[in-house]
């Protein structure tokens, strides 16, 4: 009797470290699978952070480019001011051009009618 009473309490404590072996095994795959979720964890704040960094990063590209495509236009209104300002130069200056040309003529026919005073004058004189 004794021999079984030790042959069931021997199967138990064999079971019992069996079992202990995997509770312990359940415990180690529990603290590296913790340890694994903290680093996923942690990889997912630097995911994140990196994720808010290009959003402001995008957020800004997309302000300077609005902020290009109006000074584009701005640049734009700027050239067609330019050219009608030249274009009203031009004409200024061919306006000057065709009232020098006129003064020239009429300094030309004033200059002619002293000389021919002058011929008539001298003429007169003698």
């Amino acid at each position: 009797m004794r021999d079984i009473v030790k042959e069931k309490e021997d199967s138990l404590n064999r079971e019992k470290n069996k079992l202990n072996k995997t509770i312990q095994d359940l415990t180690d795959t529990v603290t590296q699978q913790k340890g694994k979720i903290n680093d996923l964890m942690r990889i997912n704040g630097k995911q994140k952070a990196q994720i808010e960094k290009l959003t402001g990063i995008d957020e800004k590209l997309e302000a300077k480019c609005c902020e290009c495509n109006e000074i584009q236009d701005e640049l734009e209104n700027l050239k067609v001011s330019l050219n009608e300002k030249a274009k009203a130069a031009n004409s200024f200056k061919n306006e000057m051009e065709v009232c020098k040309e006129n003064c020239k003529c009429e300094l030309m026919m004033k200059d002619k009618t002293i000389e021919d005073q002058a011929q008539t004058i001298e003429r007169l004189k003698n």
